[in-house]
């Protein structure tokens, strides 16, 4: 026996536990209770039990032993042929116990009442008076207690609770089992229960009191919680059973059917354990509810037991609420009307969804007026035109990573900007892979300008590439341009009007060197001498988001820089022993993905999933009073950040954060 006496109980459990295993027979040192169906089978696992003892050298103590008992006490509970309940014994000792005068007796009260917690429907909600009485007190404190009249009352209600415990059925593998949930603000509570033959009966209660943070959850977070406790409480019985669970809260009942999107991290992850053992919730009203939910609000319990109309009638004559709703009586409109009557009251001056409203139900009465008038006013045509409610900002999306250099590079123009020997514009081009970046001097920026500049300063030194990226600019639009990529065998992409992130490479990349430019001019305006040393500082910087610098992607080494004077003392390489040192090295270094730089609030309306059409934000200078949006539009392609509209007989490819949904189009759209 390892570490001495102290493991005894522990080693003698294990020792039975081995001796007894697979008999009919429950062990718990040296108590041995046997239960059969009847007589006969009682014999033979009796005389089971005693072979295997015997052939151990375990001797039983005769005047010790009961033999064909109908009911007998055991492990402090009276257990029978009906099913299990607490010791007689015990009860009598705990409604008898005297009112404890320090923390030290209460907490001993506490934990032989805790004993039988399982017998008492909503436990936790009974005692959690008592419990507030010890909480945060040491173990063994002797402070006096001031017991409050409340206090008494929650231990005298404890002591009731305990002697009238209810009988517990024994486990029927044929019956029906069900799980009746409830939850009031200071606690939850759970009963095991199993139906035979039309008669129910309860196998364990379970409760606890709430913590602080989970009584400010919302009724059906609750309900939702107790559900989720009771479950976890009650998985050794409920693994592998079909069983029922009620519960009063009826929306919680549609639980498993609603959208991901819909439901809190919290809710998901209550919902994905209790699916593991069952989906099958039903509604039970509370007044059917009267296990779960009369125990659980106790402190609730005080509604009238009848009322007197008669009394509220003549309190009517003299209600000055009643007098004033009275005196301004309101017309009732059929359903036929109302959307006239709210025509009538909206267009005017096109007031918003809580204006109209108030307007309206000042004149008006009907159900469902509040949401009539906010659903008409959210279909307001000129409304949707003229109103800027909420801007799209959708999430950051991810570029792929080019599987190598120079296959994707962006292509841009920067101008026009001061005359510098003949030039105004600058080609800009830059490698996604690498970051390598070109400046190219330009006199003008028409697309055959930009082509011959693109050809002899990019492709004669890195190759042709296989995509590239531009805006929708004129010239990167012509006839001309996309004949030269098209013979080229160049796939190119456009980015969407009026979303430079769209092609943020070549827009920051813009930023920077207009910054770099105006950083070394100073009084002179020769920028086209300053490029090269500009963009000897690029390619040599290090960027954190490649975790290299753009000269080392492209030759695998350092640039050697103005003023370094300290040369690199590697070995010298023969020539082709470097092109295969430099082939292994450009295996294996690849550029990181950039993480987002901005934590922006995202919002999407959610209806541009499926909308067939939609309005477009005019992002360019407005006159006054014009619409600050267009449309509405047919949407003919949706994807993740642009969505493909026809206008004017043309389709275009517009980003998602100019759009908005068109609502009401079914409608309206014979008018539109």
């Amino acid at each position: 026996m390892p570490f001495g006496l102290r493991n005894a109980a522990q080693t003698f459990q294990r020792f039975l536990d081995d001796i007894l295993r697979d008999l009919n027979c429950f062990a718990y040192l040296d108590d041995i209770l046997i239960a059969s169906i009847d007589h006969a089978s009682h014999y033979r696992d009796l005389e089971q039990v005693f072979q295997s003892l015997n052939e151990k050298g375990l001797v039983l103590n005769i005047e010790k032993c009961i033999f064909g008992a109908d009911k007998l006490s055991f492990l402090g509970c009276e257990v029978s042929r009906e099913g299990i309940s607490p010791s007689k014994e015990k009860v009598e000792a705990l409604v008898n116990y005297p009112q404890p005068q320090d923390v030290s007796a209460l907490r001993r009260f506490l934990a032989m009442l805790n004993f039988y917690r399982r017998f008492i429907p909503n436990a936790a909600e009974i005692q959690h008076i008592l419990y507030d009485l010890v909480k945060g007190k040491k173990k063994r404190d002797k402070t006096t207690i001031d017991w409050s009249e409340a206090a008494v009352q929650a231990f005298q209600t404890c002591k009731n609770s305990i002697a009238q415990a209810a009988l517990l059925a024994h486990p029927n593998s044929e019956a029906k089992l069900s799980l009746v949930v409830d939850a009031s603000n200071t606690g939850i509570a759970g009963t095991l229960q199993q139906t035979y033959l039309k008669n129910t009966q309860p196998l364990a209660f379970f409760s606890r009191k709430l913590t602080p943070a989970e009584s400010r959850y919302s009724t059906y977070d609750r309900e939702l919680l107790v559900v989720y406790s009771s479950v976890k409480h009650f998985r050794y019985f409920l693994e592998g059973r079909d069983f029922i669970i009620y519960t009063d809260q009826k929306p919680l009942t549609f639980a498993f059917q609603q959208t991901g999107d819909k439901t809190s991290p919290r809710q998901k992850r209550h919902l994905e354990f209790i699916s593991q053992f069952g989906t099958d919730i039903r509604y039970i009203s509370g007044m059917q509810n009267t296990v779960a939910d009369a125990f659980s609000r106790i402190d609730e319990i005080g509604i009238p037991s009848e009322i007197d109309y008669e009394e509220i009638a003549r309190e009517q004559t003299d209600d000055e609420e009643l007098l004033t709703l009275q005196e301004n009586i309101r017309p009732y409109v059929p359903k036929a009307f109302r959307t006239i009557i709210i025509n009538v009251i909206h267009s005017p001056a096109h007031s918003g969804a809580k204006a109209t409203t108030n307007s309206v139900k000042q004149r008006f009465i009907w159900t469902s007026l509040k949401k009539d008038c906010t659903e008409f006013c959210k279909q307001c045509f000129p409304c949707q035109k003229s109103k800027v409610s909420r801007h799209v900002k959708s999430p950051k999306g991810d570029f792929s990573l080019p599987s190598a250099r120079f296959s994707h590079i962006h292509l841009d123009v920067v101008g026009p900007l001061p005359l510098s020997k003949s030039y105004r514009y600058c080609l800009t081009v830059v490698d996604r892979f690498t970051r390598w970046p070109e400046v190219f001097p330009m006199i003008n920026q028409t697309a055959n300008r930009i082509a011959e500049t693109f050809y002899s300063g990019w492709i004669s030194r890195f190759g042709v590439p296989e995509v590239v990226t531009t805006d929708q600019g004129r010239n990167f639009e012509s006839d001309l341009f996309h004949s030269f990529t098209k013979y080229l065998g160049i796939s190119k992409i456009r980015s969407a009007a009026y979303n430079p992130a769209a092609n943020g490479m070549e827009e920051r990349f813009h930023r920077q060197l207009k910054a770099s430019l105006m950083c070394r001019l100073g009084s002179t305006e020769c920028w086209v001498q300053q490029l090269p040393t500009i963009l000897l500082g690029f390619r040599t910087a290090f960027k954190e988001n490649i975790n290299a610098s753009s000269a080392e992607l492209v030759y695998g080494s350092h640039l050697r820089l103005p003023g370094q004077f300290l040369q690199d003392n590697s070995v010298k390489t023969e020539p082709s022993e470097f092109l295969d040192l430099l082939r292994k090295h450009f295996r294996d270094p690849r550029p990181v993905a950039a993480s987002s730089h901005s934590s922006a609030q995202i919002f999407v309306y959610k209806e541009l999933v499926n909308c067939s059409h939609v309005f477009v934000r005019r992002d360019a200078v407005r006159r006054p009073l014009q619409q600050p949006y267009d449309g509405p539009f047919q949407v003919l392609q949706r994807k993740a950040k642009d969505y493909k509209i026809q206008v004017k007989d043309k389709p275009i490819w517009i980003s998602i954060n100019r759009l908005k949904p068109v609502f009401g189009f079914k409608e309206h759209g014979a008018s539109v």
